[in-house]
């Protein structure tokens, strides 16, 4: 008859479960890019808000995500302003990735935004919860959240 196959330890399955592990966590470490995000803009979008969309596209690409960007528009007279889109987020992520597959198809331009290897931090950015050192005329930090009193001693 046939042999029955060897069974495993506990410790050597311990072992192979552990190597596993490690591979797929090297493998994972390997990988330029996590996962893709998809942003869909219109043509007719106001200044202020392409604004917060670029920033939102290097905080992805900063995050070594693959942005995919579909401006959308109304007719054949948007074609110029899906452009001038375009090459406002060329010109704002040249840093920090690249800009692939740039196609218009119906009434949409597509393409893609590709992270570069040294884009990993946005210059220049601050978080919204940095805290600025200044001073209110007692050499006191300002509170973080605009509090501005001053301790008068009742004298």
């Amino acid at each position: 008859m046939f042999p029955f196959p060897r069974l495993m330890t506990g410790s050597e399955y311990l072992n192979e479960d552990l190597k596993r592990r490690e591979e797929k966590k090297k493998s994972k470490q390997d990988a330029s890019v996590k996962g893709d995000k998809l942003l869909t803009i219109s043509a007719r979008i106001a200044e202020h808000d392409l604004a917060s969309k670029i920033q939102n596209v290097l905080k992805w690409l900063s995050k070594s995500y693959e942005v995919r960007i579909v401006v959308t528009g109304d007719g054949a007279g948007n074609k110029a302003k899906q452009e001038d889109i375009a090459q406002r987020f060329e010109a704002s992520i040249k840093d920090t990735g690249k800009i692939v597959q740039k196609r218009l198809r119906d009434n949409d331009l597509r393409f893609n935004i590709l992270p570069t290897a040294g884009g990993s931090a946005v210059a220049g950015k601050k978080g919204l919860l940095d805290v600025k050192e200044t001073t209110n005329g007692l050499n006191e930090p300002q509170a973080a959240r605009g509090l501005h009193t001053q301790a008068r001693s009742a004298a």
